[in-house]
């Protein structure tokens, strides 16, 4: 049938997502063909930023948001929104496209980004995830070396604990870089009974604070 027009309805919040928050005045649509079932629509949209700021709005005209668009596409378009920074043009645009109008293209090809970002924030948070209980386990290894006068050195996938035999030795190994370490190690291993230093164990990090524990 039409809408139930009323200008002067006030301005609601619609929706709010990734920053972002959708206002507008919602009037209702009368569905001849579904026993004069109604519906809300906007008859305007208006989205502001986290900080209230307005980054773009609009007056739909003879167009309209449905609501059924609302549930289907509003969080897909304020994703697009936060992640590509379009101008206020494209935006009015897509606005017509996808809001005044199904998109099912639109809503898939969002729905695929949101997916791919999903896995992507998954895999660094289990990144972050494993480098801190990394660097906790290193600390944990650091303090039993401190506490029992013995010397860590890490590699890539192994762990050394060194005993230094006097004070000299002590410094220079504190200071010697990777090179010097494995020259070091080197030689501890083809003369383990060297006056110098000796290792006293080495292993993957889980043997090694298996041996602390």
């Amino acid at each position: 049938m039409g809408i139930i027009y009323n200008n002067n309805v006030e301005e609601s919040k619609v929706y709010q997502a990734y920053g972002l928050t959708v206002y507008g005045k919602i009037n209702h649509y009368v569905w001849t063909m579904y026993e004069n079932k109604e519906e809300n629509a906007l008859i305007t949209i208006r989205i502001t930023d986290e900080s209230g700021k307005d980054i773009f709005s609009m007056c739909l005209g003879n167009r309209l948001i449905y609501q059924c668009r609302i549930d289907d596409t509003m969080d897909n378009f304020l994703y697009w929104i936060a992640e590509d920074h379009p101008d206020s043009h494209t935006i009015e645009k897509q606005v017509y496209k996808s809001l005044c109008a199904s998109n099912s293209l639109f809503n898939h090809s969002i729905r695929n980004r949101k997916e791919r970002q999903k896995r992507e924030d998954e895999e660094k948070k289990r990144i972050a995830e494993h480098k801190a209980m990394e660097n906790a386990n290193r600390e944990n290894i650091k303090a039993y070396c401190t506490e029992n006068n013995v010397i860590p050195y890490f590699t890539y996938d192994h762990v050394f604990i060194i005993k230094p035999h006097n004070e000299e030795v002590k410094k220079a190994l504190k200071v010697a870089d990777n090179k010097q370490m494995e020259s070091l190690i080197n030689f501890m291993k083809q003369y383990p009974q060297n006056k110098d230093a000796n290792i006293i164990k080495d292993g993957t990090m889980e043997e090694i604070l298996d041996f602390i524990a």
